[in-house]
Order: C-alpha cells, then sequence, then structure tokens
C-alpha cells in the first residue's frame, strides 16, 4: 500500500463511466410517457401491465410496482413503442 496503488477491494472508477451513473427512471415514469403518448392501460396480473396503441401492433408490457427503478429492457421498449406510435 506504500506504492500509491489501490489495494485490490477499492474499486476505480473512470470517467468514462460517470456517463452511465444517472439514476434510472421508475416505471411509473415509463407509464407516464406511454400515456402521454397515446398508450392505454388494459390491465395485466400481479405487477404487469399492458399497454396498447391503435398504430403498434405489439402491446407493451411493464413489470414491477410504480416505485422499482425501471430496467434497461423496460426503458427500451418504451422508446420503440412510442416511435412506432409516431409513425
Amino acid at each position: 500500500m506504500l506504492s500509491g496503488q489501490p489495494s485490490r477491494n477499492v474499486m476505480v472508477v473512470r470517467s468514462e463511466n460517470l456517463l452511465h451513473s444517472e439514476m434510472p427512471p421508475k416505471v411509473r415514469e415509463l407509464i407516464a410517457q406511454l400515456v402521454s403518448a397515446g398508450f392505454v392501460d388494459r390491465g395485466g396480473r400481479g405487477s404487469h401491465r399492458n399497454f396498447v396503441h391503435p398504430k403498434v401492433r405489439k402491446p407493451v408490457t411493464l413489470s414491477g410496482n410504480p416505485g422499482h427503478d425501471a430496467m434497461p429492457y423496460q426503458i427500451q421498449a418504451v422508446r420503440r413503442a412510442i416511435e412506432r406510435s409516431r409513425r
């Protein structure tokens, strides 16, 4: 440890990793984006919700309680569905 090198238990954070350190959106924020884009909640089982739109072929299914952090695949699905609804 006297040589100035970090020990193996210390995690070194590089500046390129700081770009992805934002907090993920909450499930409730994704729901709000879908509703504002014209999607309708068709219900679901348990913590799952299915959102449909007349211009989008497949429904968007979001799982998790509204206060949970959204998973990356959920964020991508919402973005794709909103893009398709604008075509």
